[in-house]
């Protein structure tokens, strides 16, 4: 069971089964014990921390061929074409940059990362984005409770053409999960046939404690 997994101490002994050991946890709400086990899951050297973005800044231009529950997990394909970008950037050396070449908008790639909170603790959600968009559809950032799916709170719409904004808002996590969900979306477009083309950077996510 979760409960009985959460009292195992994270090893790399387990390593094979950690996985679904993290996923146990994560289903019953024992998001911070997850967390524990992350690394492990992942197979990877890098530590996950309580209220911490993962690589907020894309600045680890890797593909691993094991993630972790806590890292950035994104949509593969050739539509919408995502990926980093070393021209375009607020902070650091790399963006995240999203190219849409969609004629009916159907095509919509996942980019989210679920991060361990705090229950019942009030946080602030900033990121930072540029557009060169061509759409009637409207992107936004939304958080999402781990455990029941619940949108907590949701960004301003992004414009379809705009120089580095800053983006913020506030939530509290529930007081039921120890982990909320980052997920880029998108709302109803106002037409069935929604066409979205151009690009989209991203860059310097950030999850601060009040």
């Amino acid at each position: 069971t979760a409960g009985a997994a959460a009292h195992i101490p994270p090893s790399t002994d387990f390593e094979a089964d950690s996985a679904n050991l993290v996923a146990a946890m994560l289903s019953a709400g024992l998001d911070r014990d997850a967390a524990q086990w992350a690394d492990i899951a992942g197979g990877n050297n890098r530590t996950f921390e309580i209220g911490k973005i993962t690589d907020g800044g894309f600045e680890i231009n890797e593909k691993q061929e094991k993630k972790s529950v806590f890292d950035w997990h994104i949509a593969e394909g050739g539509q919408p074409l995502i990926g980093v970008d070393t021209e375009t950037v607020h902070g650091g050396a790399l963006s995240q940059r999203i190219i849409f070449n969609s004629p009916n908008g159907a095509d919509f790639g996942q980019v989210l990362q679920v991060v361990a909170v705090e229950a019942g603790k009030k946080y602030e959600f900033s990121m930072f984005y540029r557009s060169d968009l061509k759409t009637d559809a409207t992107l936004k950032w939304e958080i999402l409770g781990a455990s029941d799916g619940k949108v907590l709170t949701a960004t301003e719409p992004i414009a379809a053409k705009a120089d580095w904004t800053n983006l913020k808002s506030d939530f509290t996590a529930p007081e039921t999960s120890e982990a909320v969900i980052i997920r880029l979306a998108r709302a109803a477009c106002s037409s069935v046939i929604c066409p979205i083309s151009g690009s989209v950077w991203f860059d310097d996510f950030v999850l601060s404690a009040k």
